[in-house]
């Protein structure tokens, strides 16, 4: 709980090995959750209910969900090998509303970052594999495999992303000025141009998001 006309408070403790304390908070979607603490302290955050995600200092992350929301302050399991004595830890948590067009987007980001893998057929060789990650932060790494061929040819790319007019939009660093776009449909990826026309080059292929 805040102070009255707070949005933000403070939460204190120490663990040991194998200890944990859980805190647990009410909020709206697309409210912004940020955590602040030193680098120097060992006790990890983790939001474990209703979603799994670690939480590092100074993170912004966009509740998807209004409801209640659970945070644990633990030890990785190696530090908790390794220290015996306990850990202190001195957490600031604060959250606030944010645009609704900045909430929607974020989650937008959300809900696509994940891992697609597809294969093209290949004329000369078993398949094209094509993986493509999409990280939260906004950043992605694209690889395009040949797969049977002597030296396997491997064909990688990394960049940002953002959603744009309904098109997932990716600019790479490697190669100035080069851009992939993507319309999100279901648990899929389907390769198109800039006006969301889908392509049919060799190497365009429906990506599937992998199942985590």
């Amino acid at each position: 709980m805040f102070k009255p006309g707070a949005s933000s408070g403070h939460i204190a403790g120490s663990i040991q090995q194998r200890q944990y304390c859980d805190y647990r908070f009410r909020a709206r979607a697309g409210q912004q959750l940020k955590l602040s603490y030193a680098d120097s302290q060992r006790p990890q955050v983790f939001l474990v209910a209703p979603i799994e995600r670690q939480m590092l200092s100074d993170d912004e992350y966009i509740l998807p969900d209004s409801g209640v929301y659970d945070l644990r302050v633990m030890l990785t399991r190696n530090d908790a090998r390794k220290y015996a004595k306990l850990q202190s830890y001195a957490i600031t948590v604060s959250i606030v509303d944010v645009d609704p067009a900045v909430a929607a987007s974020a989650l937008e980001v959300a809900r696509l970052a994940g891992l697609y893998e597809g294969t093209a057929p290949c004329d000369d060789c078993a398949g094209i594999e094509t993986t493509l990650m999409l990280y939260e932060d906004g950043s992605y790494t694209h690889s395009t495999i040949y797969t049977a061929h002597e030296p396997e040819k491997v064909i990688q790319d990394f960049g940002s992303w953002q959603v744009d007019d309904g098109l997932v939009v990716l600019r790479s660093e490697a190669n100035a000025g080069f851009r992939r776009f993507y319309k999100p449909a279901g648990n899929a990826l389907v390769p198109t141009d800039s006006q969301g026309r889908q392509r049919t080059r060799p190497t365009d292929v429906l990506l599937q998001r992998r199942s985590s």
